[in-house]
């Protein structure tokens, strides 16, 4: 009865050591998980990001030519002078380059589960910086465009940019 007594407590103490170890190894993991950078992934396409916020600010700046901030800044370049803005775009970016390279040439019926699973820690990555980012990001645009809405200028402008693109596409 002693010998059994003994064996089942040495089980338990290293049922525990088990247990402990893999509390640790659950533990890096976990840091893993919130160190992976979907921009890390070859397919991000992060270094032509710059590029692309070049782009995108040339396409907005004369949109909103009516609206800057005390230091002369668009709302396209407050958007991505804020880190946390920043960030997100960063973040939308890269996750879209790489379910596209993952996903192109697929259509709905033909994706596996394999290529789903393998986009869970980007997804993850997206969500967490957006939780962590988005009302950093949006409060100041916020109340930037707010203050812009004032001017009557801008507001004309606006309606001007979107009476020309509606028809633009409508004629396209």
């Amino acid at each position: 009865k002693q010998w059994y007594q003994r064996r089942v407590r040495g089980l338990i103490i290293r049922f525990h050591r088990l247990i402990d170890i893999m509390k640790l190894f659950a533990l890096f993991a976990l840091f893993a998980v919130a160190a992976a950078d979907v921009c890390n992934d070859e397919d991000s396409d992060f270094g032509s990001v710059d590029g692309v916020i070049a782009t995108v600010k040339g396409f907005l700046d004369p949109f909103t030519s009516e609206c800057s901030n005390a230091a002369g800044e668009s709302l396209a370049t407050m958007f991505f002078n804020n880190d946390n803005c920043r960030a997100l775009f960063d973040a939308g970016y890269c996750y879209g380059n790489v379910a596209m390279a993952r996903y192109s040439g697929h259509n709905k019926d033909t994706v596996s589960w394999e290529q789903v699973a393998a986009g869970i820690d980007n997804a993850r990555f997206v969500g967490t910086t957006a939780c962590d980012n988005v009302e950093a990001c949006f409060t100041p645009m916020k109340a930037a465009a707010i203050e812009c809405w004032k001017n009557p200028a801008f507001q004309t402008q606006m309606r001007d940019n979107a009476d020309m693109i509606f028809v633009t596409a409508s004629t396209a």
